[in-house]
């Protein structure tokens, strides 16, 4: 049988253990509450519509009109004025606006310096 010293200070270490265990559970859970609410107050899931050559962005909880454009760069311009500081996130649309979209995407990419 172990004294009862030892025993005691084995039992306060355990409880210490816990005690941090629990404190950085805690702290963590709480770290990624606000990274989660940080990045959902910043980015903005939109519906993707295109007609008559210029594609509409909606808000796709709210189906609120954000902004149109027939470029990637008039989107993003327009896009930063009504949300700022905010990021896109495609969220839907129909298959041709998502096509269309994608295709402008890509050429967009295409045509950026490379900086060299």
């Amino acid at each position: 049988m172990l004294p009862l010293y030892i025993l005691a200070g084995l039992i306060g270490i355990s409880i210490g253990f816990v005690f941090a265990f629990v404190r950085d559970w805690l702290y963590w859970q709480r770290l990624r509450l606000q990274l989660r609410q940080l990045v959902h107050e910043r980015m903005v899931q939109v519906d993707v519509e295109f007609e008559h050559e210029q594609f509409f962005f909606y808000d796709r909880e709210s189906k609120e009109f954000i902004c149109q454009g027939s470029t990637v760069a008039e989107l993003q311009d327009s896009f930063d004025q009504r949300r700022p500081g905010c990021m896109v996130v495609i969220g839907g649309g129909n298959d041709l606006a998502l096509t269309k979209f994608a295709q402008e995407l890509l050429k967009d990419i295409k045509n950026e310096p490379t900086g060299n």
